[in-house]
């Protein structure tokens, strides 16, 4: 899992690009003209960079699913069966029984079992994961949210949290099951923390819990996440944009209900008429006329820089 998070890292810092001829998500438009000028001032220039960046995409695939299969705990939330799919000859992947062309030529290293890395790109990885655990800024940055943060926090009759907490179709709440117990609401969220912070103790090693963490960033049941899957590799790989949608989970429909920002409030013991639900992490579309304050005045979404008009909302609902 830690090879995961390091490799996720290395991805956000290699921006602007993927792929040795991949046409689909090339560098931007302020990159292409700087490296008209000069091979950027990265040391490795602009096509070095974006060739980069296309095979760290790879060898988080390659990571990603190898922690599926050798941790037997998330076996059964898989998300992805994208590397086991795919055909080499063809240069294919096979997605839900359908097959769908490659783009980009940067498979070279991908080895006939897909879920090993070469002896050079296990290197690598080592490599970034012993920075990212070395790091005192690191260190210190994850220290301040254990100590400060939590998964939810009930203040002056008030529920705020971060992300959402995962609904079924008919809006009641989506368990995730492990060891044959169920968790959803509160104890989902309090199990996630116990988690993170178990995870977090252990540094030196991989655990379980550790592997909940990353859950916690991709899966589907995460109320980190919210969405059926993370689909960074078809955005990278796949032309086809249908393979590129991220459904969000039903919560993001039913809080606009008074009736399900009442039940999330009880869930937590707030019964209290002028308890709030401050909800964290969901940008709202405001040019596009969205509104921030969902559930008939029950739930508000957090945003920057709030017009007066805005403020004046709130200020009516609470």
């Amino acid at each position: 899992m830690r090879k995961v998070i390091a490799l996720w890292g290395l991805l956000f810092i290699l921006t602007g690009c993927v792929g040795r001829g991949n046409e689909i998500l090339q560098p931007s438009d302020i990159l292409q003209q700087s490296s008209n000028e000069q091979e950027l001032s990265h040391p490795l220039g602009a096509s070095q960079l974006t060739s980069q960046h296309s095979e760290e995409g790879l060898f988080l695939q390659t990571v990603e699913n190898d922690l599926f299969y050798l941790d037997p705990t998330l076996v059964q939330y898989k998300l992805s069966d994208q590397v086991s799919y795919f055909d080499f000859d063809k240069a294919t992947i096979q997605l839900a029984g359908q097959d769908y062309p490659l783009q980009g030529s940067c498979f070279q290293t991908l080895q006939k079992d897909v879920h090993a890395l070469t002896e050079q790109e296990e290197y690598v990885v080592d490599t970034l994961l012993a920075s990212f655990q070395q790091s005192a800024k690191m260190q210190e940055h994850m220290q301040l949210l254990l100590d400060k943060g939590s998964m939810y926090l009930v203040y002056n009759q008030h529920l705020l949290f971060h992300g959402c907490l995962p609904l079924k179709s008919d809006g009641s709440f989506l368990p995730l099951t492990v060891a044959d117990k169920d968790y959803s609401g509160k104890e989902l969220l309090n199990f996630f923390e116990e988690q993170i912070r178990s995870g977090c103790q252990h540094q030196t090693k991989d655990s379980s819990a550790a592997d909940w963490i990353w859950y916690c960033w991709t899966g589907k049941i995460s109320p980190q996440f919210g969405k059926s899957a993370m689909t960074t590799f078809e955005r990278y790989f796949i032309a086809d944009k249908k393979t590129h949608k991220e459904i969000k989970n039903p919560y993001y429909h039913y809080r606009d209900t008074h009736e399900t920002c009442q039940m999330i409030l009880e869930e937590f013991a707030l019964y209290s008429p002028h308890s709030r639900i401050i909800n964290g992490h969901t940008p709202v579309k405001v040019k596009g006329g969205e509104s921030p304050i969902k559930g008939e005045g029950m739930l508000f979404v957090d945003f920057l820089k709030p017009t007066k008009k805005q403020l004046v909302s709130l200020a009516i609902h609470c």
